[in-house]
């Protein structure tokens, strides 16, 4: 029972892609009630529902703000609820999700794989479908989606079953970084999630996948940019130079970035840049609905700032900054240093608070019950200098 609950509240939140169901129905409902379940199973058979008081606050600093944004300025919106409610179930869950997943933890390393692994084998497929045959796998088109965006230009970038590439990159990051910090070894198939992540022949990707490397350790990663920039010179010279390859796409994009010449990159900018220019922006933000049908285009890339933008455009900068600080309490008594850095590197794209699978990578990892016993002993020191400031002063009297 546990591992099958372990398993899919593991897997269901990295099930990001459209369907019939509407964009990311699957993860944020599915993931709740897969984590419901385990926590409910995990304080059945005797273990203790542990609540931390800085995501308390933290969820109580969102839902203030919903309140706020969304009774103030009416009507109320269904997705804007849903988003708010994810937070809360994140903020809540999270600490007792951590323990199951750390009581259970041979169940689940072995779910984190086997996520893994099938993300893995759905990317490899699709290259195989598509280069053998020329025909696209597009996993939320057959279930009713808009389908993915794979195309660009003659290059085929394989999305796995998520709407894009950047967002396979995102959860595959997300799963390399809770395996090895779970193991602590670098395996055959965690390579192959790394390995990846440059076949999607995505810029932030490549990013990523150089500095998850960098982080874990400095040698490898020094070879694996020699090795891929090596590479890419050598293709140079045997490939026209108007052919695409998927090695060389991510350069090209990056010359793209440098000129301001990637529309992917304009929208953002432009999120931005309407913020900075919208004095009531500062206050209130973009608020949770994120983009909906009659918004401008660039609302799409409201969630795809980092983490930290991400967060000051979405709340305003007031409340924006308050739960970056009280966030950033919980991490750095949370994780230790090494575990930290590789954090920051699946913060940099698509991370914001109500997406599940934020959550899951923090309850993934059995970092947070070392640090989580720090902020325990830190708490426990207090009541001890307290009783024992009380206990002078019985005695003075």
């Amino acid at each position: 029972m546990h591992d099958g609950l372990i398993f899919l509240s593991i897997l269901l939140p990295t099930l990001y892609f459209d369907t019939a169901l509407g964009f990311s129905s699957i993860a944020a409902y599915g993931w709740a009630l897969s984590a419901c379940g385990l926590v409910a199973l995990h304080v059945s058979s005797g273990q203790r529902f542990e609540i931390d008081r800085r995501l308390i606050l933290l969820a109580a600093i969102i839902a203030a703000y919903f309140v706020a944004r969304y009774i103030l300025v009416p009507p109320v919106s269904s997705r804007s609820l849903k988003n708010t409610l994810m937070i809360g179930f994140g903020c809540v869950l999270t600490p007792t999700l951590v323990h199951a997943y750390n009581q259970y933890s041979d169940a689940t390393t072995k779910a984190i794989k086997l996520c893994l692994a099938l993300h893995l084998t759905v990317m490899v497929a699709q290259l195989i479908a598509w280069y053998g045959w020329g025909y696209d796998l597009d996993i939320g088109n057959a279930l009713g989606g808009e389908g993915h965006r794979s195309l660009q230009g003659d290059l085929y970038r394989p999305t796995g079953v998520f709407d894009e590439p950047a967002l396979y990159a995102m959860v595959m990051a997300g799963l390399c970084i809770a395996l090895y910090v779970r193991q602590r070894k670098m395996t055959t198939l965690w390579w192959a999630g790394m390995i990846s992540l440059v076949l999607t022949s995505s810029l932030l990707a490549l990013v990523v996948f150089f500095l998850i490397l960098l982080f874990i350790n400095i040698r490898v990663g020094l070879i694996a940019i020699v090795v891929y920039f090596g590479g890419q010179y050598f293709l140079s010279q045997i490939i026209p130079s108007d052919a695409y390859s998927p090695l060389g796409h991510a350069v090209t994009r990056s010359a793209e970035v440098g000129n301001n010449n990637d529309p992917s990159t304009q929208v953002k900018f432009q999120v931005i840049e309407e913020f900075l220019k919208t004095p009531t922006l500062w206050a209130t933000g973009y608020g949770l609905e994120g983009y909906i049908s009659g918004d401008p285009m660039y609302y799409q890339a409201l969630n795809d700032l980092t983490f930290p933008i991400t967060t000051l455009t979405t709340y305003g900068l007031g409340v924006g900054i308050v739960i970056l600080l009280v966030f950033s309490a919980y991490l750095f008594t949370s994780y230790r240093p090494s575990t930290l850095l590789l954090i920051g590197v699946f913060l940099l794209k698509g991370a914001y608070f109500h997406l599940p699978f934020l959550w899951l990578f923090f309850a993934i990892s059995p970092d947070a019950i070392a640090a989580g016993s720090a902020w325990n002993r830190w708490l426990a020191w207090r009541r001890s200098k307290r009783h024992d400031t009380d206990c002078r002063a019985v005695r003075q009297a």
